[in-house]
């Protein structure tokens, strides 16, 4: 589960953070809205969160290709 998705019913695409196993770092991945297995809890609470529409985003058993990876997270670095 990925919590608070801001405006999650409108994106085509939400990118969530998961160990990649091929490389073994944290990672990012582009999900498709259309991936099986993806859903959309409708658990916003417009009082505490204002008009963010955070809902949280659920993923059952979703497979995502190494072709839908991103990039990996960064280790701080000095500005």
């Amino acid at each position: 589960v990925k919590t608070f998705t801001s405006m999650s019913k409108a994106l085509t695409h939400y990118i969530v953070a998961a160990f990649a196993e091929d490389i073994q770092e944290v990672g990012f991945f582009l999900i498709p809205r259309e991936t099986k297995g993806l859903e959309i809890a409708d658990n916003w609470n417009m009082l505490g969160m204002r008009a963010t529409e955070s809902h949280d985003l659920v993923l059952n058993d979703v497979i995502v290709p190494f072709e839908n990876f991103v990039e990996t997270k960064h280790k701080p670095q000095p500005n």
